[in-house]
């Protein structure tokens, strides 16, 4: 992994102003929004700033509470926007700088980790997208295998496949990545499902046996509870099973990344246009 231990003194401190800016809103702050313009252009104008966990730690100040800890999504977003178009960093070294600036800001989470890898710019574009317009296919692996929002529309109505100019290596990538998360998406639904089948079938099977005990002791009696209590528990777990497969989230997102890899749009032979320095595979 690459380190930084000299960290660029024109780049910290724009990050200090960025974060000390975020005590307030920061989309109604014009101080904020300068800052992130500044930090954009000396990005740009930049090449090989080494990949550094004190880069993000300064974009996540402490908690403000014990509820709320104060981040620059749009810092953050632009940091990983660099690495991805300067490619000469694996990706996977640079999330793990990420992972660890989180973790020591106790901000490390699921759930926070996919929203900042999941923030688009102004534009709507992801990280998935800038992954598949700089055609780096590492960039494009690691971000599927983090479970980001591969259908991901931005504000012109385009997804990672319906980017203009998309290289077969970069639509190949893409491909592979979503079967791979489809999958995932997938299992775990299967996994609910049946912790979902499971808990409302005990369940019931303990109200039977409950009845039973009611009942008395008599044979007719507890069988005639016991096959209740299996025929409801059936039925329970079976209702159980169909609201996880209705409602989850999950299964939701792998049918919709199912369709569109069936659909024509995702076929390899239908990509006819190739990145700068993709020549190799290109389709005539």
């Amino acid at each position: 992994m690459t380190h930084d231990t000299n960290l660029d003194t024109n780049l910290r401190d724009i990050l200090v102003r960025i974060g000390k800016e975020l005590h307030s809103d920061p989309k109604n702050n014009t101080n904020y929004m300068q800052h992130i313009e500044e930090l954009k252009q000396y990005l740009q104008n930049n090449k090989g700033i080494a990949v550094n966990k004190e880069l993000f730690k300064l974009a996540i100040l402490k908690p403000i509470n014990v509820w709320e800890t104060k981040v620059s999504q749009e810092a953050i977003y632009y940091l990983l926007s660099y690495y991805i178009e300067n490619n000469n960093i694996k990706f996977q070294d640079v999330i793990n700088c990420l992972k660890d600036a989180m973790k020591d800001k106790k901000y490390l989470h699921d759930s926070n980790l996919h929203k900042l890898l999941n923030y688009p710019d102004e534009d709507g574009i992801s990280l998935l997208h800038k992954a598949v317009l700089e055609n780096n296919t590492d960039a494009i692996e690691i971000l599927l295998a983090n479970d980001v929002n591969s259908l991901a529309i931005s504000k012109d109505n385009k997804t990672p496949f319906t980017l203009d100019g998309i290289s077969f290596s970069a639509k190949s990538a893409l491909i592979n990545g979503m079967k791979e998360q489809a999958k995932r998406y997938k299992e775990n639904t299967l996994v609910n499902s049946s912790i979902a089948f499971a808990t409302g079938f005990f369940s019931t099977v303990g109200l039977g046996t409950a009845m039973c005990l009611v009942l008395g002791n008599g044979a007719s009696s507890c069988r005639t509870a016991v096959a209740i209590g299996m025929s409801l528990a059936l039925l329970v777990g079976g209702v159980a099973l169909l609201a996880v497969y209705s409602f989850s989230p999950d299964y939701k997102q792998a049918k919709a990344i199912d369709r569109v890899l069936f659909s024509k749009e995702a076929s390899l032979e239908s990509t006819e246009t190739t990145h700068v320095g993709d020549n190799k595979n290109r389709i005539v």
